[in-house]
């Protein structure tokens, strides 16, 4: 089987079109067209609906698409295994990391490592979507190692079998107010008075709007989102602004002099910065730089058992 094939296959069912998919995979459309076709032959089935104006999935073509996955996620495994094959501790590490991780001392961190291994290569990636586009990120191998929030996206089923991750720090989420919020002065505030007030969020997928939001439902309550900021770090910025106010992590609001921090009942909440890497994946790079974090992690929950 050619597995440019069924690449090609999953990059159609993705953009819907054999014409995005040529953009997509850099190549043109007469070729995604042959490929599909060579698939067809192999498979002994046609798996779209020529008839239909977007790339609409034959019953084969829907049963094809998890196998397909699960080949390409298998051979990219595979790939990067043999090429971490005898490598020494050098080359490049691709590390993607969540937008905040102020209290893991990320840099500092990967500065040492650097240091003593002057021979490597360090990556730093982000994704969009935070915590759920990293992982997406290393179950594809598109990156190695992975600092992200320990709580993971919902999803059915047991699709994170293969994540290993460890906690390295956590802490509270807090409600924040400009100075001048009529809230601020308040000692007896409710979820449910926070509830009608224009908030700031993070955009919907990263892991701190998830847990708000199922604080707002678990409590029977409804709020409207009137601005989303993909940087957590930069919220207190639009808060201090009055344009409304939010729940960060408490290191982010810590030091700010021009946010307050509401005193609000019956609600915790918590943040949480992991390592995280696929079970599957291995190399002596991945090794060292993950025993490092290993190593801060073990020394946080000794210090912590005193």
């Amino acid at each position: 089987m050619d597995f440019r094939h069924l690449e090609t296959f999953l990059a159609v069912v993705e953009q819907r079109t054999f014409a995005a998919a040529a953009e997509e995979i850099n190549t043109v459309q007469s070729t995604v067209s042959a490929n599909i076709k060579a698939l067809e032959r192999e498979m002994r089935a046609a798996l779209f609906d020529r008839s239909a104006r977007t790339a609409v999935l034959t019953p084969a073509g829907r049963a094809l698409v998890p196998r397909a996955k699960a080949l390409v996620d298998q051979l990219a495994l595979t790939r990067k295994e043999l090429s971490d094959i005898g490598d020494s501790i050098g080359g490049r590490l691709r590390v993607g990391t969540i937008g905040s991780t102020e209290p893991i001392e990320l840099p500092k961190v990967l500065k040492q490592f650097g240091d003593a291994n002057p021979h490597v290569i360090l990556e730093v990636l982000s994704d969009s979507v935070g915590t759920a586009g990293l992982v997406e990120r290393l179950r594809r191998s598109e990156i190695d190692i992975a600092f992200i929030a320990n709580r993971l996206p919902d999803r059915p089923g047991p699709v994170h079998d293969w994540l290993v991750r460890t906690l390295l720090a956590e802490g509270d989420l807090v409600f924040i107010a400009s100075p001048g919020h009529p809230l601020v002065e308040r000692t007896d505030l409710q979820l449910a008075d926070l509830a009608s007030q224009i908030w700031i969020e993070s955009p919907s997928g990263q892991t701190n709007r998830t847990i708000t939001d199922e604080a707002f439902r678990a409590a029977g309550l409804s709020r409207t989102v009137n601005l989303e900021v993909a940087e957590p770090a930069k919220v207190p910025n639009y808060v201090a602004a009055d344009i409304g106010i939010a729940a960060v992590p408490d290191f982010i609001a810590h030091d700010r002099t021009d946010v307050r921090v509401l005193r609000v009942e019956g609600v915790k909440l918590k943040w949480s910065i992991a390592i995280a890497r696929h079970s599957e994946r291995s190399s002596t790079l991945i090794e060292a730089f993950w025993n490092q974090f290993e190593e801060r992690a073990r020394n946080r929950q000794h210090g912590l058992e005193q």
